[in-house]
């Protein structure tokens, strides 16, 4: 049993003998450094910002002053919590809410 699969390894690893690494054709590194080249320079503005923003430096830091105006502008708001300001608002809003509504689940007969 053993034997046979010493034997199989052994044809398996003679199978890789004959294997040379893959190297591309000379002509490629020259073609694509043209590529990239063609397409900088046929860049119009917008495609240039874009590039410039998608940089991780720039999309970091963008976010990092997004979250400190967030947090200036919440901290600084007049738009404070209080026991005070709570009990105003549920009291200004108590006729939303009233019992004496009929609805449509109502069982009882409204008409005379």
């Amino acid at each position: 049993m053993t034997d046979k699969i010493n034997h199989k390894v052994n044809a398996a690893m003679e199978s890789l003998d004959g294997i040379v690494p893959a190297e591309p054709q000379p002509f490629l590194l020259t073609r694509v450094n043209a590529f990239l080249r063609q397409r900088e320079s046929s860049a119009n503005i917008w495609q240039r910002a874009a590039g410039y923003i998608k940089r991780p430096a720039v999309a970091a830091c963008a976010v990092a002053l997004l979250l400190a105006l967030n947090i200036f502008l919440f901290s600084s708001s007049k738009f404070s919590i209080t026991k005070e300001s709570t009990a105003k608002r549920i009291a200004s809003s108590k006729d939303d809410f009233a019992i004496n509504v009929t609805g449509i689940y109502d069982t009882e007969n409204q008409e005379p």
